[in-house]
């Protein structure tokens, strides 16, 4: 820093400059090197007695050591510097530069080696001064993502990352210091195999013994950009239930019912980019013409709750607990949806899983069809068409869906049921028109054909 006071009994005028020099000795000349200059033409005028500061960090010139001397020098004209600068003008201050001592090495480079576009990763490195002497700051750390591995600030490499040195105004001898930065993966052009390039004092802003021990190359593989983290519900227990008899089509046997509560497994899992932890609220609600209540469920409550997927984890599964009890009524329907995600996306065509709690008091509850043969032929209080053969019990599922008494367009009756030769079959007369139809259906009691137009 420099003062620079108006000694004089007058006011001075702008415009001036303030400049410095680097001299071999203390008479301004060609050949010195100009360091700094500022030109002061705005401040306005300059009365006799004032003064002002100015403070400043020069850069010395590389390859300068030895005795020089620092030139400030300042006028009323332009014109007046240089070899006809007037006395008080330049001031003159011996400077002693010593060489450089001091040189940065770059160690313990880490890095991932392989990174997904559009991710953060994690880096480290630390610096050692390995020179004799101090370096002083401040100085940039930087890293570079890089399509070669050779250094060249071009369109092939791009800085991630960077850190300024401040810790301390030097670095001495054998001094070091660490580094732990988060870098971002672009998403752009940068696929497969790159070269993360780590710089400690990239753009030479400290001179050193040498600068070819000051960098890092740590080869990376980067993907592409991960997918959506998506979630979706669906069910992990086969078919509905109330209490324990069959309830999907077919004989196949559910868990038993636990405390006059049936279990009811949901599976709520994930797909695309697994890297970080995903959550989601769900809930359960009546849906449906014959919804199912909250007494339809443990405590008498609607279910919810939020899951939560651990990075990597993929699925996690949701225990409803079901209250059996004996009353006869209709099948009962409820939905569970998904709501709320943190870190993903509910996929809107598995946003919401539908589910049928079947009624299953007996068969007091059902209208007896047709008892004869080897097949009883019932109907439920919803209309649907259910048989009974030995002691399993289907429905009938019909090319529309489940079987009930009317048909659109039409009215039919269902007659009988038979296993005849192995084979299912179920009999109906269409009511307005008097003819049967015969139809063959498979193990699960499912319409797989039709024999129609037989006159009655």
């Amino acid at each position: 820093m420099w003062t620079i006071v108006n000694d004089s009994p007058y006011t001075a005028s702008p415009p001036w400059r303030d400049e410095i020099y680097l001299s071999v000795d203390d008479a301004l000349g060609e050949d010195d090197r100009l360091l700094f200059s500022i030109y002061t033409g705005g401040s306005g005028p300059f009365p006799a007695g004032s003064s002002y500061d100015m403070p400043l960090v020069l850069r010395i010139p590389a390859n300068s050591v030895g005795s020089y001397h620092l030139l400030y020098a300042t006028s009323t004209n332009a014109a007046d510097l240089g070899e006809n600068a007037p006395i008080g003008h330049l001031v003159s201050t011996p400077l002693q530069i010593e060489p450089v001592a001091g040189d940065l090495q770059l160690l313990n480079a880490t890095a991932p080696s392989t990174a997904t576009a559009g991710e953060t990763i994690s880096l480290s490195w630390s610096v050692r001064n390995i020179g004799t002497g101090p370096i002083r700051g401040p100085w940039i750390d930087a890293v570079y993502l890089s399509a070669d591995p050779v250094f060249e600030t071009n369109e092939d490499q791009i800085e991630i990352a960077y850190q300024f040195f401040a810790e301390s105004p030097q670095l001495g001898a054998d001094g070091s210091y660490e580094r732990n930065v988060s870098a971002f993966v672009p998403t752009e052009r940068w696929r497969g195999l790159n070269y993360l390039i780590v710089k400690a004092n990239p753009f030479g802003h400290h001179k050193e013994l040498q600068g070819d021990n000051n960098d890092a190359i740590l080869p990376i593989v980067i993907a592409a950009e991960a997918q959506p983290t998506m979630i979706h519900v669906s069910s992990a227990t086969p078919g509905e239930l109330e209490g324990t008899a069959p309830i999907q089509p077919g004989p196949a046997p559910q868990p038993p019912a636990t405390d006059g509560l049936t279990p009811f497994s949901v599976q709520i899992s994930r797909s695309g980019d697994l890297r970080r932890a995903t959550s989601v609220c769900w809930l359960v609600r009546g849906h449906g013409g014959a919804p199912a209540t909250a007494a339809d469920f443990a405590d008498s409550r609607y279910p919810s709750g939020r899951i939560t997927l651990a990075p990597g984890e993929t699925s996690v599964t949701v225990e409803l607990m079901v209250n059996a009890d004996a009353d006869s009524e209709l099948d009962e329907t409820f939905s569970l949806s998904l709501l709320n995600p943190e870190g993903g996306v509910v996929d809107a065509a598995a946003a919401t899983l539908i589910k049928t709690i079947i009624n299953d008091d007996g068969h007091a509850s059902m209208t007896v069809l047709d008892p004869s043969g080897n097949t009883r032929l019932l109907q439920r209080l919803d209309g649907q068409a259910a048989v009974e053969v030995g002691t399993s019990l289907f429905r009938v599922t019909s090319p529309w869906g489940a079987s009930t008494g009317q048909f659109t367009g039409a009215e039919w009756t269902m007659l009988a049921a038979e296993v005849i030769d192995g084979r299912n079959h179920l009999l109906l007369r269409h009511n307005a028109q008097s003819y049967y139809h015969l139809w063959t259906l498979d193990a699960d009691w499912g319409w797989l054909s039709s024999e129609g137009y037989i006159p009655v």
